[in-house]
C-alpha cells in the first residue's frame, strides 16, 4: 500500500510518462514495476521527466516561433518577386511599344 506522498508522486510520474517521448514498452516496464523501484529513483525520475518535459515544450515554442518567421520571410519574400516581376513586365511592355512604334 502507498503512503500519500507515494501514492501523489506515481500520479506525477504517470502523468509525465504519458506525455514521455520515452517507448512504450519503457514507459510499461516503469509502471508494472514501480513497487520495486526505491523512492528516491521514483523521485529522480520524475524529476528527469520534468526536465524532459520542460526542454520539449521549449523547443516546440522555440520551432513555432521559427516557423512563424519563416512564414513571414516567405510572404515577404513572394511579394518582393511579385513586384520585380511586375516591374520587370511593365519594362518589356515598354521596350516592345517602343519597337513597335518606331
Amino acid at each position: 500500500m502507498l503512503n500519500n506522498e507515494q501514492q501523489a508522486l506515481a500520479e506525477k510520474l504517470g502523468i509525465l510518462l504519458a506525455d514521455s517521448a520515452l517507448p512504450e514498452m519503457i514507459k510499461e516496464a516503469i509502471i508494472q514495476n514501480l513497487y520495486k523501484i526505491p523512492d528516491d529513483k521514483v523521485a529522480e525520475l520524475v524529476r528527469v521527466l520534468e526536465t524532459e518535459q520542460g526542454k520539449l515544450n521549449s523547443l516546440v515554442a522555440d520551432l513555432q516561433k521559427f516557423f512563424q518567421v519563416q512564414k513571414s520571410s516567405w510572404a515577404e519574400t513572394e511579394k518582393k518577386q511579385s513586384s520585380v516581376a511586375a516591374d520587370l513586365e511593365q519594362e518589356i511592355v515598354k521596350e516592345l511599344s517602343s519597337e513597335v512604334t518606331q
